[in-house]
């Protein structure tokens, strides 16, 4: 039986962007034809969370509705290298399963603090986030990410972020990349400037 995570941010006791977990969530138990009525925001209000730091919120949840809610302090992975990756075509990932064992191996067999996932020379994302890349002072996200993160949907619709087919070559050429999820704030994120990237990647 499939399960599935949302990962949300505490920060200060407040929960940012709630609503696109929402719609995630709801667009996935709409696609596997579930109804469990999973209301995030009446979930998190019954818990005792903490009021100070940032602290990562785990729900897990499947058919029969939320199997476990969890958290636990934050802080950011610091990203020192990355590798490239292609990844065939039968590797999907369109919904946030809770098995990630596959990229878990992928990143270990790399053994960097990152991927780059790349289909044909078409850019996806990183191993746990999506990705943006600054580019003629445009910044860019790939058209067709492996997973459609929370913060990404945000900030397309924001006008912060738009789409393109972006290729390794874009990757290599872009002024800065950064890390996106919904546990890293734009202005907080991870990222790389040109030189970084030519010295760090393994191509």
């Amino acid at each position: 039986m499939y399960r599935f995570i949302e990962t949300i941010r505490l920060e200060h006791g407040v929960v940012p962007h709630l609503q696109w977990h929402q719609l995630r969530l709801d667009r996935t138990l709409t696609h596997f034809g579930w109804r469990t009525g999973i209301c995030l925001e009446q979930l998190i209000h019954e818990k005792e969370l903490p009021e100070q730091g940032v602290f990562k919120i785990r729900i897990v949840y499947g058919q029969q509705g939320v199997e476990s809610f969890e958290h636990s302090a934050y802080l950011v992975k610091p990203i020192n290298s990355v590798q490239l990756v292609e990844l065939p075509e039968q590797q999907q990932y369109a919904f946030k399963f809770e098995d990630r064992n596959w990229l878990a191996r992928l990143l270990k067999d790399a053994g960097t603090d990152d991927l780059l996932m790349h289909r044909q020379g078409k850019l996806l994302d990183a191993s746990y986030a999506n990705i943006a890349l600054l580019i003629k002072g445009d910044w860019l996200t790939p058209l067709n990410p492996l997973l459609e993160g929370t913060c990404r949907a945000r900030l397309l619709a924001e006008g912060k972020l738009n789409t393109a087919e972006l290729s390794v070559q874009d990757l290599l050429d872009c002024d800065e990349i950064r890390w996106i999820n919904a546990m890293l704030p734009w202005e907080g994120a991870p990222r790389m400037n040109r030189n970084e990237i030519s010295q760090m990647i393994r191509v």
